[in-house]
This record gives C-alpha cells, structure tokens and sequence, in this order.
C-alpha cells in the first residue's frame, strides 16, 4: 500500500492552460477563450468556419448565397448552415405568427439600414406597396436544396446571427 500511494503521489496532473484565439469575422472581430491542457481548437479552424458561414449567409458578400439567393438566382444550391437558419427561422415565423420575419429586407433597405444604404421618400402608399415583398410563409426550401420565392423578396439571415456563434 505505502509503495501505491507513493507511486501516485509522485505524478504531477497537466494543469489547464488559458487559450484565446481572436480574429477578424462578419465585419466584426471575435475572441474565443478556453481553458485546457493542450489546444484543442486553432484559429484557422475558426477562421474556416466562419468563413464557410459568410459564403452561405452574409447578407453583405455579393457572392454568398443568400445574396445571389435574394438577386433572383434560383438555381443555387444551399448548404447545411442555410438550410438549419431557413428552418429554425420557419420555425420562430410560425410560432410568432408571422412577427419575426426574415423577409423584410426590402423594408429594412428603404428605411436605410440594409447593405442598400440611403434613405427614401417613404409614406404609408409607398410601405404598403413595399409590403407585397413581405412574408416568409412565401418562401419556399425545396427538396433539391433551392430556394423558391418572388424575385423582389429579400431573405435577412443578419437576425439569427446566434447561429454563427453555435
């Protein structure tokens, strides 16, 4: 027992290490910290995948997909990080009862805030015709993966930017 004892007492337990890996992503920056005895992630898998999330859902890169997705391209393939966002944000449409919609891009654009920056003439006329743009129940994911929709309605993905995060 005492030789055991000794045996064990005598190894010394790795201690954790504080890892932080910042970047620049999304038009912002990002610092990841963990705690660890060894790195178990590193900045260009980070980079990778952020990257990969910008192709998919940027509403501000010309060439990801939601972009050519909202220009009229209906023959673009989506990929998993679209096709989770499209459902998660079909999901909190229905529950909200249309409340939370993705959709209003158009709107969100004329009132200035979108990648269309400006401001416009805007009077209850010209909202309302503004408005036919609206509506997420609209749009549809098909089974090949495109997306069917009316060729002015934008998809806003910037309102479950949490996913980028997960």
């Amino acid at each position: 027992m005492y030789l055991c004892s000794s045996f064990f007492s005598c190894q010394t337990k790795e201690k954790d290490r504080l890892f932080v890996i910042q970047g620049e992503a999304q038009g912002s920056t990002y610092a990841l910290k963990y705690c660890s005895t060894s790195e178990v992630i590193n900045k260009q898998s980070i980079d990778s995948l952020l990257l990969a999330f910008d192709y998919s859902l940027s509403t501000y890169r010309t060439d990801s997909k939601i972009s050519k997705i909202n220009l009229g391209d209906s023959t673009m393939v989506v990929d998993d990080f679209f096709v989770e966002t499209f459902k998660t944000s079909q999901k909190i449409y229905q529950e909200t009862d249309g409340l939370f919609d993705p959709t209003i891009g158009v709107l969100v654009n004329a009132y200035g805030f979108g990648p269309n920056q400006g401001k416009f003439d805007l009077n209850p006329s010209k909202i309302d015709s503004l408005l036919q743009f609206v509506g997420f129940d609209k749009v549809q994911l098909n089974k090949d993966r495109t997306i069917s929709k009316n060729s002015e309605r934008r998809i806003l993905t910037s309102m479950l930017l949490h996913k980028a995060i997960l």
